[in-house]
């Protein structure tokens, strides 16, 4: 893969607040190029963003449901990196997520090809491959099937990335990464970096399971490298390797300076877990990390295949 700087090319990038975006940006103006524009809604928080940052690219207010806001974003755009996205377990945020994770998709790829966008890198999830039985190993030929396995995060990454697909069907050069379990230096309250507060808190439960983690620096370099390279029509799974849950909150709770977990969350207790966290969310408006799909997912382990 030949890599070749164009410190001119006009660069969109979408869910440009939030943690995978907020590094783009970094690891992008630190490549050289000068023309970032970023795409915000009016409310996002600017907390992960640092005032040289800030400075240094163009702020577009627009939302990727809004058509014609995202037409004026895309349109004298060359690259565009899509990061925007919902990631939520919690029910009541279903049909949000929906909504952003595939219409929202589908609203990028159509003003791409109407304004004949060079290149279109696409955001998708591990969760997009699709799950049939735990313990499998799963690899970017994957193909999807439905099964209680998988969540309803991944369904709506599976139909967002069908509609880049469906957009590469229609002309557009566009590549699709999926990464695993992202971290990275970010907000407690959103996403992943939830785990740091739940355990900084005390909790004293590791699932059973496990999962793949990647950090955000390296997501984003695999996605500069991306656009910057003739590939095109594929995915590519960008995980750093597989860690029991045991482990892993291990691993956060000794940097934190807190006590790890000691007891196992499996069986009877995964089922009082998940209707507590139920009972607690009717009264708090921010959802926490648990509910009944991760509390139940959690028990398992599935392996990404990352050398296809």
């Amino acid at each position: 893969m030949q890599n070749k700087i164009h410190p001119n090319q006009r660069i969109l990038v979408t869910g440009a607040t939030g943690l995978l975006g907020s590094y783009l940006l970094r690891y992008l103006l630190h490549r050289g190029y000068t023309h970032i524009y970023a795409l915000r809604q009016p409310e996002s928080s600017m907390e992960l963003i640092s005032p040289a940052v800030a400075g240094s690219v163009r702020w577009v207010e627009a939302d990727i449901l809004d058509i014609p806001a995202l037409e004026e974003a895309i349109k004298e755009a060359q690259w565009v990196f899509h990061c925007a996205g919902i990631i939520s377990f919690d029910p009541l945020s279903a049909r949000q997520m929906r909504l952003v994770n595939v219409e929202g998709v589908a609203n990028v790829v159509d003003q791409c090809l109407v304004h004949g966008v060079e290149k279109l890198l696409h955001v998708s999830s591990v969760a997009a491959l699709g799950r049939t039985q735990p313990g499998q190993t799963i690899s970017e030929s994957n193909k999807w099937e439905r099964s209680p396995y998988n969540t309803r995060y991944g369904i709506s990454k599976f139909l967002g990335e069908q509609e880049v697909w469906r957009g590469m069907e229609e002309g557009l050069n566009a590549v699709v990464i999926n990464p695993a379990i992202i971290l990275g230096s970010g907000r407690w309250e959103e996403g992943p970096a939830r785990f740091f507060r739940m355990l900084h808190r005390g909790f004293p439960f590791y699932p059973q399971g496990g999962t793949d983690l990647v950090d955000v620096r390296d997501v984003v370099r695999a996605m500069v490298a991306l656009m910057e390279s003739d590939i095109s029509h594929e995915r590519f799974i960008v995980s750093g390797g597989h860690l029991t849950y045991k482990a892993f909150f291990e691993r956060i709770a000794f940097h934190l300076g807190t006590e790890a977990p000691r007891r196992t969350l499996s069986g009877f207790l995964q089922e009082i877990a998940w209707r507590v966290a139920w009972f607690q969310r009717l009264f708090n408006a921010n959802p926490g990390l648990l509910s009944k799909e991760t509390v139940r997912q959690s028990a398992h382990e599935y392996f990404y295949d990352n050398q296809n």
